[in-house]
């Protein structure tokens, strides 16, 4: 998989999304898949160029674009071993808190970018404001589940990325929010193991994903035997490995 991501890299050192142009977004989720799996991204280049030469450029227009980019791009630098506070002629650290409301714990208009401010503090070694996840726990659903944003419906990607944050945030596997969220996602899991976007509907490989990363952030198996084996090998990891292109990785 990262050696097909390796052949998307343009000659700027970014990555495309949809499409062949380089975007920042997209680069950093790059990164994180290069970290992820034990590959410097610095040393991913093409033409002398890397993922930090593309972002340089990028990073105050991409930063001034919205709350949850400018969190992102954060998060960006510190898989890439990169300083917060001074890259690309900007404080990117200080652009992403400038977002932030102590006062109700809001940090932007959705939960992806609540998510990457929270991740992004934690990271960079500050006690994530306890306001932060009062706010973002005064968001559950009934059933468990979190929107993204105002009306859109609860689904599992919002979901997977809460449970994973409120975790990292020192919130215990333990606590009701936490059990609620895992529920929410236990009841979003179809036969094939994998979860669909918002249930019913057919598992695909995003949705599984951030299904995965909230279970293991619990603490519990996404394998053969655990509490997410819907029976016959069927789990998490086995949907999400089905979904590869045999072809090209």
């Amino acid at each position: 998989a990262s050696d097909y991501v390796k052949t998307l890299q343009n000659a700027d050192g970014g990555f495309p999304d949809f499409g062949a142009t380089s975007r920042a977004g997209a680069t950093i989720d790059a990164a994180w898949a290069f970290n992820a799996v034990g590959v410097d991204p610095n040393t991913v280049q093409k033409g002398g160029k890397s993922p930090a030469d593309f972002l340089s450029s990028q990073s105050a227009s991409y930063s001034a674009s919205s709350a949850g980019a400018a969190a992102k791009l954060v998060l960006g630098l510190q898989t890439l071993g990169l300083g917060a506070t001074s890259f690309g002629g900007i404080n990117p650290r200080a652009v992403m808190e400038a977002n932030y409301d102590p006062a109700t714990g809001k940090y932007g208009t959705d939960l992806f970018a609540q998510a990457y401010f929270m991740l992004a503090e934690g990271n960079l070694g500050a006690t994530v404001p306890a306001a932060s996840i009062t706010y973002i726990e005064g968001l559950q659903g009934a059933d468990g589940g979190w929107e993204d944003c105002c009306g859109f419906g609860e689904d599992t990607n919002t979901t997977g990325l809460v449970v994973r944050t409120l975790i990292a945030s020192g919130v215990p596997a333990s606590d009701t929010h936490v059990v609620n969220g895992l529920a929410y996602l236990k009841a979003s899991q179809q036969a094939d193991g994998g979860c669909p976007y918002v249930a019913p509907g057919a598992s695909d490989p995003d949705s599984t994903a951030f299904c995965v990363q909230a279970i293991v952030a619990a603490g519990q198996s996404v394998e053969a035997g655990g509490p997410w084996d819907k029976g016959s090998g069927a789990t998490p990891l086995s949907a999400l490995v089905s979904f590869q292109n045999a072809a090209t990785g």
